[in-house]
């Protein structure tokens, strides 16, 4: 599903479907779809009903620390993802470190 331009209509969409339909995903590319940080929040918590989501791409989606506590909030859920992309957002700084540390542990 990269570069699909799905911006905050379809990253909505997509986060109101993964919560009433669980899948068992394992790869998961949404680089490239202007997500933002407001359906960027939606859809990390929806993900937590992807059970088996191992590779999670998030490039290129204009995302930044204010969606940053939802992604730790995904990975502390007992998420199974092993390779998280998300270069080419604009994270910064010391706003950051939490999802360093999580990554770390």
């Amino acid at each position: 599903m990269s570069g699909n331009n799905l911006s905050f209509p379809g990253a909505t969409f997509l986060a109101s479907h993964f919560e009433e339909n669980p899948m068992q995903i394992e790869y998961l590319n949404l680089e490239g779809n202007n997500i933002g940080d407001r359906a960027g929040k939606e859809l990390l918590i929806s993900l937590i009903n992807l059970r088996n989501l191992k590779h999670l791409v998030l490039s290129r989606n204009e995302l930044s620390t204010q969606s940053g506590q939802a992604l730790v909030d995904f990975l502390d859920q007992e998420s199974k993802v092993t390779k998280l992309e998300l270069h080419y957002n604009v994270f910064n700084g010391v706003d950051i470190l939490p999802l360093v540390t999580n990554l770390n542990n």
